[in-house]
């Protein structure tokens, strides 16, 4: 019985402490793929309808 318990403890602490550092990394990955994204679509340099000297190009 508490070899049993003993186990019990280590695995839930091994599988506690595992989710508290995976789900945070993934999350903030998550957010840094995204938020890299939303710079690149946003940039100004690679819209086409700007030239070079950022005159408005029909």
């Amino acid at each position: 019985m508490k070899k049993t318990l003993k186990k019990i403890i280590k695995y839930s602490s091994i599988f506690l402490t595992s989710t508290l550092v995976i789900v945070p990394v993934s999350l903030y990955t998550w957010y840094r793929v995204e938020y890299n994204q939303f710079i690149s679509h946003s940039n100004i340099n690679s819209n086409t309808y700007w030239n070079k000297d950022r005159t408005f190009l029909l």
